[in-house]
């Protein structure tokens, strides 16, 4: 981890460990691995080669202790699943408008590979680079890919790589300090990159932090001291939501918040939101600009303007890691799986969410990053 030995580091690992990073804004750089894919080929259908580059096609990543890992994808309307061949520790996934799918690791003492696969998804993963992991990967709408990386295992320096497409072999570094933590990246429309961090304190602590929107890689960012504890981000049409969650750090008596960016993203336009008491650890976005915020166990809704979420409760037990498919889905990791294959599950909620979640299906261990294709 970025911030080596804090409290907050201590607080939140088990909930790191079990998300993977699933959650951009939590600290993910323990050992994550995925479900085995030794049988995978034999899996495969006559029909994935086809069926994988699908619009809205789901892809998971989910890891197993220290089993080889590999990414989960299936395609609407989500009755059967295939994976990957195998993968060292995947943690954060994107895929490109052609269907390539790039695949971030994460390893606890070692580099680890950024990796390509390309559709059918049946061949071995090609190592992009390597890295060590300090905090999240995000692709922006020209499908580059943003890193937050570190110079070696729990380094108390680190920076912001930017792989350009479309083969991601030339990179950009950026940014680089020493005592902070990358909680959560967002790509902005027109290039402009969002980057919340938070510091290291004295005697095991940690301090407050700030939001950074850099216009581009050489160009310095704009720093906005008002948000010191940002623990996820996401885009909705009228800007930039981020969720700011003092308890996700280790601090008991602030408040949770959710306040609205909007462009050109130099201050805080509003504070949509006040959630007291509540750890709230990943928010991302609906159709229509509504939003879904990971609140303790389950999952609140919220439409526009965001004053108030209605709970779900049939999302107790959600994971950090969740998205929206283009028919308005909600997919979520969950602890409360049911299957031979333990607890473990991604879980579909139907729009407009008021019916009972049903498992698409379960794995040996927890949830990564998610995504769809365009």
């Amino acid at each position: 981890m970025a911030i080596r030995g804090s409290r907050a580091a201590r607080s939140i690992a088990a909930i790191t460990l079990a998300a993977v990073s699933g959650c951009s804004g939590l600290r993910g750089d323990g050992s994550a691995n995925a479900v085995p894919a030794g049988s995978a080929a034999a899996a495969r259908s006559a029909t994935a080669s086809s069926a994988a580059t699908k619009p809205g096609t789901l892809f998971v990543a989910v890891f197993a202790g220290s089993l080889p890992g590999s990414v989960i994808f299936s395609t609407p309307p989500y009755k059967q699943q295939d994976v990957t061949e195998p993968l060292i520790g995947p943690s954060k996934v994107g895929v490109t408008k052609s269907g390539s799918l790039i695949v971030a690791s994460v390893t606890l003492s070692s580099p680890a590979p950024l990796s390509i696969i390309e559709p059918p998804y049946t061949g071995a993963p090609v190592t992009i680079t390597k890295y060590f992991w300090a905090g999240g990967m995000v692709m922006d709408p020209s499908e580059n890919v943003y890193r937050a990386e570190g110079i070696a295992p729990r380094s108390d320096f680190n920076y912001l790589t930017k792989y350009l497409a479309p083969d991601y072999k030339r990179s950009i570094r950026f940014g680089g300090e020493r005592g902070r933590y990358i909680g959560a990246m967002a790509a902005l429309p027109g290039g402009a990159l969002a980057v919340a961090s938070v510091r290291n304190g004295a005697h095991d602590t940690t301090e407050p932090g700030t939001v950074e929107i850099y216009p581009s890689p050489l160009q310095r960012p704009t720093v906005i001291h008002s948000l010191q504890y940002v623990s996820s981000m996401t885009l909705v049409p009228e800007g930039l939501i981020v969720l700011e969650c003092p308890k996700c750090y280790g601090l008991k008596k602030a408040n949770t918040f959710l306040a609205l960016l909007a462009p050109p993203y130099t201050s805080v336009t509003k504070v949509l939101a006040k959630l007291p008491g509540v750890t709230a650890s990943s928010v991302v976005a609906g159709l229509n600009g509504d939003i879904f915020v990971k609140e303790d166990t389950m999952i609140d809704h919220f439409a526009p303007p965001y004053a108030k979420g209605v709970p779900l409760p049939n999302t107790v037990g959600a994971m950090e890691s969740m998205i929206v498919t283009p028919n308005g889905d909600l997919f979520y990791g969950s602890t409360e799986g049911d299957g031979p294959h333990g607890q473990f599950a991604v879980d579909k909620l139907a729009a407009p969410y008021t019916g009972r979640s049903e498992t698409a299906f379960t794995s040996f261990g927890p949830i990564g990053g998610m995504a769809v294709s365009p």
